[in-house]
């Protein structure tokens, strides 16, 4: 689990590791959870933090991504936020 108070940090040092063109593609949250923690999530301990869909496109613009695609999109009764975002 990266927390909330890392996650831009994290973003900006993805996007340094691409090069110009380069893409990253993955799950954020969509709603927001400072922290959440299963300790039986499919066998294993599991721990989420995440903020809300505003909040994580515009934490990726500010690393310097360019958002191609940035949705809500439901998928067996969780929403994330999909994203393709791009180095210009």
């Amino acid at each position: 689990m990266v927390r909330r108070d890392r996650q831009a940090d994290a973003l900006r040092e993805i996007h340094g590791w691409l090069r110009p063109g380069g893409l990253l593609a993955g799950t954020m949250g969509a709603g927001d959870s400072p922290e959440e923690h299963d300790p039986d999530f499919f066998g294993a301990p599991m721990a989420w933090s995440h903020f809300d869909a505003e909040t994580n496109r515009r934490l990726l613009l500010e690393a310097g991504f360019e958002l191609e695609q940035a949705e809500e999109i439901a998928d067996e009764g969780e929403t994330p936020l999909w994203v393709i975002a791009r180095v210009p």
